[in-house]
């Protein structure tokens, strides 16, 4: 599943935290957002995570960010183990780990110029030996992402959508990283704007090899970024492929779900196609089911899916799933 030349590594991650809802007892409840999953992804790479919300793929990219805690398991980074690393200790590795953040205009200082938005990172990490270097560096990573040295005088309110996230992109860009995540970069934007943000992206990916980590609930993004896909359900990871393995021949009944309802351009294939229609809610993460945990909306269920959960099964050795009907 990982190995050596992996520039991240998830070995059995669990996050757990306590939720505000309370019984009748008031003791705090406990939920495990993110239930022992494990992958590896290597430098220039991106890795789509996907499912629906509550499924655990934030809490993932913020345990990896240390943004959050991890109860158990090990995050390694550059064959160095991050788990267990002090705010400290974990610093000078903080800024080859960035983030993109679903909102550009939340993410954004309303009271910065952009200029000192993306030259921020710059002074928190003392990377700048003068004045002229900190403009130089700010005004080569603006030009990068497509916007103007002029533009930088400017405020967040003053840019479109696009604009705003492409100024993200900058303040995530400009120390450098190895890996960024990618926390649904594109789900605000219009669509005609989502393919020049991601086209941007594929290209900063192929001038500087930097790695992503892309969370996203739109698959038809996924596919077109992704070199490796992660299907999550209810804090577990349910199918693990290649991109191509993963949407041209899925395996779990919930990647199939997914996967028939992206929308195809073509009007009479769109109109003859079968969409499998999930049923049902997602299972409260407080009560998850038994077994497996998804067994409540499968249309495939068994009797065994009730009882016990599903091992993880190798399918090739880019693609694994975790389902009885392939144990």
């Amino acid at each position: 599943m990982t190995n050596d030349k992996d520039l991240l590594t998830v070995r059995n991650l669990v996050v757990e935290y306590f939720s505000n809802q309370r019984p009748l007892s008031g003791e705090k409840l406990k939920v495990r957002a993110v239930n022992d999953i494990s992958f590896g992804l290597k430098r220039g790479e991106t890795l789509g995570i996907v499912g629906e919300s509550g499924c655990g793929k934030t809490s993932t990219a913020l345990a990896i960010l240390k943004m959050i805690d991890s109860t158990s398991g090990e995050i390694l980074f550059d064959q160095i183990s991050i788990s267990s690393l002090n705010k400290r200790k974990f610093r000078p590795l903080r800024q080859k780990l960035q983030m993109i953040y679903q909102d550009p205009f939340g993410a954004l200082n309303p009271r910065m110029a952009v200029r000192d938005i993306v030259g921020e990172p710059l002074k928190a990490h003392k990377k700048v030996r003068n004045r002229k270097d900190y403009d130089s560096k700010i005004d080569e990573t603006l030009e990068i992402v497509g916007l103007s040295r002029e533009m930088g005088k400017r405020y967040p309110h003053e840019f479109s959508g696009g604009q705003r996230q492409r100024i993200g992109i900058a303040r995530a860009i400009i120390l450098k990283p190895d890996l960024i995540v990618c926390d649904e970069p594109v789900s605000a934007l219009d669509v005609s704007i989502q393919a020049q943000i991601i086209n941007l992206l594929e290209q900063l990916q192929q001038d500087f090899n930097i790695a992503y980590l892309f969370i996203a609930h739109d698959l038809a993004v996924v596919q077109h970024i992704s070199h490796k896909v992660i299907v999550m359900y209810l804090g577990k990871i349910v199918e693990m492929a290649s991109r191509e393995e993963l949407y041209e021949s899925p395996k779990h009944p919930y990647t199939q779900a997914l996967l028939s309802a992206i929308p195809i351009p073509s009007p009479d294939l769109e109109a003859t196609r079968e969409i499998k229609m999930l049923e049902g809610e997602i299972p409260s993460p407080l009560n998850p089911p038994s077994g497996c945990s998804f067994h409540n909306r499968c249309p495939l269920s068994k009797p065994e899916c009730t009882k016990n959960s599903p091992k993880t099964t190798k399918i090739t050795n880019s693609h694994s799933v975790a389902c009885h009907l392939y144990s």
